[in-house]
């Protein structure tokens, strides 16, 4: 391989790498929804909040992993094309 093969093989790789990263992100993100809605129905048969307050930072922080990792593959994209 030439120098700029390795570097498009390398970057290939990286993409690969993002796209486990947001599929486990996107899990992440389902199984929080899903313990939020549990805790929800919980919440419904109880007098007291028991949501715990960091709840909305968790669903923020994946959120922008999300982004992030869309924004990372962007750029690998871009080096590629510059390929």
């Amino acid at each position: 391989m030439s120098g700029v093969e390795d570097v498009r093989a390398a970057l290939e790789q990286v993409k690969d790498e993002i796209n486990r990263a947001r599929v486990c992100a996107n899990t992440a993100r389902r199984l929080v929804d899903e313990a939020l809605a549990i805790i929800a129905g919980v919440e419904s048969d109880h007098h007291e909040r028991i949501t715990p307050p960091q709840a909305g930072l968790v669903t923020a922080d994946l959120d922008r992993t999300l982004e992030s990792l869309s924004g990372s593959e962007l750029a690998v994209d871009t080096v590629l094309s510059r390929l």
